[in-house]
C-alpha cells in the first residue's frame, strides 16, 4: 500500500514519525508532500485532473525536499491519502457561545484552510480513500520558563467531538473521511497535552527544533499516533465489500 500525506508546516510531525519507522512498522510506503503556510493551497490539478502541481518554485522546492524528490502528486499511484494540518484548525468554543457565533467561527475558519479545495481535487480523480485529519490543539503551557502569553483557552469548553461534528457538517467535500485528534491527546480546555508538544521540529528546516514557547506544533510522538489512526482507518474502509 502506498500513501499520500498532503500538509503544512504540521507534516513535521508526520516526517518525524515515518523518518523514525519502517514501512513494515508502517504497513505502508508513506510519501510526504508539505509546504509551510499557505504553500499547498498553490497546488492545481492539471487538465486531466489526475495531477497536482505548482509552478512557485519555493513550494516545489518544498515538496521536493519532503517527498524525497518529487515535485507533483500523480493522484493514480497512491492508494489512499491524508490531508493534516493545512489551517483546518478546530475553534475553540466555549458552552456560553451563541450557536450562530459558533457556525460562523467553523465557516470562518473553513473559508481559509487549504483542506477543502486539495479534498475536492482528490474526491474528484480518485476513489482511493481520502482522510481529513485537522490541526491539534494548541498546547498547554504549564511548565514552560517562558513569558505568559494571553490564552482563548475556552474556560467552559464545548466538547471536542461537538466542534468536530459541525466542522464536518461544514466541509462540503462528500466522500471523505476523518481522523480527530485522540482524546488522550487533549487537556481538559481544548488544549493538546504538552508532551506531545515539546521537541517539534520545524518543517524547512529538518532536524532543527522549534523554540520552547512554540505551542502550535507537535512533535514525533503526535506524529507516530496519527499515522496508526489513519493505518486503522484505511484496513476498516479497504475491506472487501
Amino acid at each position: 500500500m502506498k500513501i499520500c500525506i498532503l500538509s503544512n508546516s504540521h507534516g513535521a510531525a508526520i516526517k518525524a514519525a515515518v523518518d523514525a519507522m519502517s514501512n513494515e512498522a508502517l504497513g505502508a510506503e508513506v510519501v510526504i508532500f508539505a509546504a509551510p503556510k499557505h504553500g499547498m493551497g498553490r497546488l492545481v490539478p492539471d487538465a486531466s485532473g489526475q495531477v497536482l502541481a505548482c509552478d512557485n518554485e519555493g513550494v516545489s522546492n518544498m515538496l521536493r525536499m519532503t517527498s524525497g524528490g518529487l515535485d507533483r502528486i500523480e493522484i493514480g499511484a497512491y492508494d489512499g491519502f491524508i490531508l493534516h494540518g493545512l489551517y483546518l484548525i478546530p475553534p475553540r468554543l466555549d458552552r456560553r457561545h451563541s450557536g450562530a457565533l459558533a457556525q460562523a467561527a467553523v465557516r470562518d475558519m473553513l473559508a481559509l484552510s487549504t483542506a477543502p479545495g486539495l479534498a475536492r481535487a482528490l474526491v474528484a480523480a480518485t476513489k482511493a480513500p481520502v482522510l481529513i485529519s485537522p490541526e491539534p490543539l494548541l498546547a498547554d503551557q504549564e511548565g514552560l520558563d517562558i513569558p505568559a502569553r494571553p490564552s482563548n483557552a475556552p474556560s467552559d469548553p464545548l466538547p471536542y467531538d461537538t466542534i468536530m461534528d459541525m466542522v464536518e457538517a461544514e466541509f462540503g467535500v462528500p466522500g471523505v473521511h476523518w481522523l480527530r485528534q485522540p482524546g488522550h491527546t487533549m487537556g481538559e480546555r481544548l488544549s493538546t497535552l504538552r508532551q506531545y508538544s515539546t521537541e517539534s521540529t520545524r518543517l524547512a528546516e529538518e532536524n532543527i527544533a522549534h523554540k520552547d514557547g512554540d505551542v502550535r506544533h507537535m512533535n514525533a510522538d503526535y506524529g507516530r499516533l496519527v499515522l496508526e489512526a489513519a493505518a486503522a482507518r484505511f484496513s476498516d474502509l479497504m475491506q472487501p465489500a
